[in-house]
């Protein structure tokens, strides 16, 4: 009986309650056919911000219903990912490239020496660093990242990698041409690459990008004096490249040193610190990512890719 009149009493309240539409409440201030619009005015610029949509929109609405319009078709406010330009030829030599080696297993690519040039600023403008303060300290010391012309100085360094070894970090006081990079390949790849990895006519090849140093006549012809057997790179590839990643790294590193660095010298002895706290499984574990890189350019038609 008591479950009978509770079943009885809800019957009713249905009856009597109206269960609410959901078309009730606040009047939708723009048709589908204008969020459709919008939706393609989007499309055409992804760059545009709110208020440029809504004047090429022409809707009396406010900013924070054009976000919402655009946030209901999953679109979304972001950072974008920034990627050297890639041009159709670039494209095509770099799905080439790819797919000459495809079928690479990682004991290949273990042979290959990677190598490179960076420059680090003693104070890197970052836009990702945050600050936790209160809305009054805004302007307080310790609150302001201070910036410097030319980032207060910066380092230039070379370096080189392999699966089972790494270079020295080598501090380069001037700017690289044919002559100094010469230098480089006598005084720092040889030595290392000879004791650790053995003969360069067998045992290992070397990768270097195109920068001009590189591929200039001398510098090819001090390569084939040395033995050393370079391979194909297409241009504009930093994300075929493992030691971009330990650039990156190693810019994570310093700027997580406390107390902060002051001084170009306090930056180049951290370089070298931070070089060599490297742990080898981690290089070795971005060389051996290689395949993945490639499949990732293949199966981006030559693109760009995640990495």
């Amino acid at each position: 009986l008591c479950r009978h009149s509770r079943r009885v009493t809800r019957t009713l309240r249905r009856l009597i309650i109206p269960r609410r539409s959901t078309h009730d409440g606040f009047r939708r201030a723009t048709s589908s056919r204008a969020d459709r619009r919008l939706i393609r005015l989007c499309r055409s610029n992804r760059f545009a911000s709110s208020s440029m949509l809504l004047t090429d929109w022409g809707e009396s609405v406010t900013l924070r219903t054009v976000r919402k319009r655009l946030n209901e078709r999953g679109l979304f406010s972001k950072k974008p990912v920034v990627r050297p330009w890639l041009s159709p030829s670039h494209v095509s030599c770099r799905l080439v490239w790819a797919m000459a080696r495809c079928h690479f297993r990682e004991s290949q690519w273990s042979r290959i020496i990677f190598t490179d040039e960076s420059r680090f600023q003693l104070y890197p403008v970052d836009g990702r660093i945050r600050v936790w303060r209160r809305t009054d300290e805004r302007l307080q010391p310790d609150c302001v990242r201070f910036s410097l012309q030319c980032g207060g100085g910066s380092v230039h360094v070379w370096g080189a990698i392999s699966s089972n070894s790494r270079s020295e970090l080598v501090i380069l006081r001037e700017n690289v041409n044919g002559e100094r990079y010469k230098r480089v390949l006598n005084d720092h790849l040889m030595p290392w690459a000879v004791a650790n990895l053995g003969d360069p006519q067998v045992d290992w090849k070397f990768q270097d990008d195109n920068a001009p140093a590189h591929r200039a006549k001398s510098v090819t012809e001090e390569k084939e004096r040395l033995g050393i057997r370079s391979i194909l790179w297409p241009s504009r590839s930093p994300d075929l490249s493992p030691i971009e990643h330990v650039w990156n790294l190693l810019k994570w590193k310093l700027a997580r040193r406390v107390p902060r660095l002051n001084s170009i010298a306090q930056l180049a002895t951290a370089l070298k610190e931070e070089w060599n706290a490297i742990p080898q499984d981690r290089v070795r574990s971005l060389i051996a990512s290689m395949p993945n890189r490639v499949r990732a350019v293949i199966t981006a038609k030559g693109g760009s890719t995640s990495y």
